[in-house]
């Protein structure tokens, strides 16, 4: 049985070895292929003159300029409505969130004699709980988010019809 199996070995190690030896082959084609194409690449040049940058470009008219101020003032003005709005808006928001709980968890504290009704109103930081006061942040922050980007849309609004003018004049 083993004289068998050596004729069979024989028979096809050298195919084996044949095929192995054109995988072999081919796989050295496809790397050397890739080697041979070559694209041509050119140095990055940074010795341009000021006047070949701006060749292209127009100066800016004194309309141009006149209505990039108006929108700069415009945009400035959204922001800082905002920034009343979130304080007022805010405040409101997060005073509403700490007053609910010093009613909630405050009175019944004062109902079971745990805490006097004197510091009850003198201290009404102590009667509100830590997590009443996060939520009182995030909701502050919330509003402050909403504000900033109601004002960010109507800015640009604002900016657009700024250019609108501009250019129908």
């Amino acid at each position: 049985m083993s004289g068998v199996e050596l004729e069979l070995n024989k028979v096809t190690v050298p195919a084996q070895l044949k095929a192995a030896e054109e995988i072999k082959t081919d796989e050295q084609q496809k790397v050397s292929e890739p080697s041979e194409i070559k694209l041509e690449q050119k140095p990055d040049v940074f010795e341009k003159s000021v006047n070949e940058e701006f060749i292209g470009e127009k100066p800016k008219t004194l309309k141009e300029k006149f209505a990039n101020v108006c929108k700069t003032f415009v945009k400035t003005g959204d922001y800082l409505r905002a920034t009343g709005a979130t304080v007022v808006y805010g405040g409101l928001t997060a005073g509403a969130v700490m007053f609910s709980n010093w009613l909630v968890k405050g009175w019944p504290k004062v109902f079971k004699k745990q805490i006097p009704v004197k510091d009850m109103f003198n201290k009404p930081l102590k009667c509100v709980s830590k997590l009443s006061k996060v939520w009182a942040g995030i909701a502050f922050a919330a509003t402050g988010g909403y504000q900033f980007a109601k004002a960010y849309l109507k800015a640009n609004q604002h900016a657009a019809h700024v250019d609108q003018k501009l250019n129908n004049r």
